[in-house]
């Protein structure tokens, strides 16, 4: 193949990935470059999958896609969040996977050595978890002296009003947006060619984006298979509200798998998953509810996101359990990895083998992160919990746990999506212990540190009494904002 420059870039697919690339690649790319959004029917939306959580970093997420936060609030249901509260977790644990700033340091030693020495709780030195668990919310302020400076947020989002509010956003011209069904993938050596649409049209480009979800149409015309790993039902509804709740997605175990429930604006979104045999069983759960969606599907990843002349992002080269932010966290750094990598000329061989190793990376970390939610003794004996924890555990988990037992050292990766405060916040909250302290500490004035403790939980438990509810600090925001706007 010749060298020649890419002026042509061909994104088909729908849904949320689609909608969120499209946006990203409009806003960002040289106006040179031509751009055709092939927007397909959808026979069935799987987007419930990226889950109704987003990490922190989804502000700057969204300012790539072209959403700043008073559009998100002001055109869809979404709202704050803190993180999720997990309740009844294996049968008996409950804990709040709070977002958070870095924990501190004292006399140079990290904040959760001093916690398994003392044997104390985490959880009431975290301010978003418990500002999350009282229902408050307010802004982190920039002030460092207030406890809540150290708080993170991000939003609870329904994804099909995402996808929504994106499809209506306006496209400069170098964006041609077209709507039809895939006839044929043409394939020469190993590239796409064109796509021939059901009504004689061709789609032709130097370079093709797959974001036709779990289907992954375009890659599997380049024979990029899918691995799965376990088959998974899902279901969601949604329920009218009059009052909003709080900042805190919940997440409750259940026989079938996990239940969460979401609020938004207006409404509670409730999501399952579960093994496909007990199907039956979520129907007293989510039936009642409005508007239903329901599916089953893989779980797994291709053997590659970028092949040839063609890359693949969201659920078109990973479908993840949205039990964590991850599956949100995947897509929006497929798109920013995109981004970074849209080839210049036709050999693309570089930008392929980068984005390869970075999505390896990326899905490998989200996928422990993950599994370790499973990583309890006396686990459920239940077909869900038993098919979740059927593969052979991770080395690199193997070596996060094995290291936190014996002496609460946190084993970090390069480029982690998940950072040292979400992996201490999961072990603490799944009650793992380690076995030694860490040897400083015997230098230490361990009642002076006990009291630093207590000055620091009795502060934040009084700043919490202060913090407005979820529901008022929204409303009188979203006024704030709707007047802003009229100006």
């Amino acid at each position: 193949m010749s060298k020649a420059a890419v002026d042509h870039i061909a994104i088909c697919g729908s849904g949320l990935a689609f909608e969120a690339c499209l946006a990203a690649l409009a806003r960002n790319l040289d106006p040179g470059i031509r751009i055709t959004a092939l927007e397909l029917e959808q026979e069935q939306s799987f987007d419930p999958l990226y889950g109704t959580v987003t990490p922190p970093t989804a502000f700057d997420d969204f300012t790539l896609w072209g959403i700043d936060e008073p559009e998100l609030l002001l055109r869809t249901g979404s709202s704050f969040c803190y993180g999720t509260f997990y309740s009844d977790w294996a049968g008996r644990l409950g804990w709040t996977q709070a977002y958070h700033l870095p924990l501190p340091v004292w006399d140079g030693i990290e904040f959760h050595f001093y916690l398994a020495h003392l044997q104390a709780s985490l959880e009431p030195h975290l301010v978003s978890a418990v500002c999350g668990r009282a229902g408050r919310f307010a802004h982190p302020p920039a002030d460092p002296n207030i406890p809540l400076s150290r708080a993170e947020y991000g939003y609870q989002i329904d994804p099909l009003d995402l996808a929504d509010l994106l499809a209506r956003k306006d496209l400069p011209g170098n964006v041609t947006r077209i709507r039809g069904e895939i006839a044929s993938i043409e394939v020469d050596e190993g590239r796409i060619r064109s796509i021939v649409l059901s009504d004689g049209n061709v789609v032709d480009a130097q370079f093709f984006i797959d974001a036709t979800g779990p289907s992954g149409r375009l890659m599997d015309a380049l024979g990029n298979g899918f691995e799965a790993e376990r088959t998974v039902g899902f279901a969601q509804s949604a329920q009218e509200c009059d009052q909003l709740g709080s900042a805190l997605r919940l997440v409750q175990e259940k026989p079938y798998g996990w239940q969460s429930q979401t609020h938004l604006q207006g409404r509670i979104l409730n999501f399952a998953l579960f093994h496909p045999d007990q199907a039956g069983a979520v129907n007293p759960a989510l039936g009642s509810h409005s508007g239903a969606l329901s599916g089953q599907l893989d779980l797994g990843a291709r053997a590659e996101g970028w092949r040839g002349n063609c890359a693949s992002i969201g659920h078109a080269n990973c479908v993840i359990e949205p039990l964590t932010p991850a599956p949100m966290i995947l897509l929006s750094r497929d798109i920013e990895r995109l981004l970074q990598l849209v080839p210049i000329t036709t050999d693309m061989e570089v930008e392929a083998r980068e984005f390869n190793r970075l999505l390896g990376d990326d899905i490998e970390h989200c996928g422990i992160f993950g599994r370790a939610f499973y990583e309890v003794e006396n686990a459920p004996e239940t077909d869900f919990w038993r098919q979740a924890r059927a593969r052979r555990l991770p080395s690199k988990l193997e070596r996060k746990l094995e290291q936190f037992g014996s002496r609460a050292i946190l084993v970090s990766y390069d480029l982690e999506p998940f950072n040292k405060e979400d992996w201490t916040i999961l072990h603490y909250g799944m009650k793992r212990k380690p076995e030694r302290s860490h040897p400083f500490l015997d230098g230490i004035d361990m009642p002076a540190a006990q009291r630093r403790l207590d000055e620091m939980s009795q502060a934040i438990r009084k700043l919490s009494l202060k913090v407005p509810p979820h529901e008022r600090y929204l409303t009188n925001f979203m006024r704030y904002l709707e007047k802003q706007h009229a100006r």
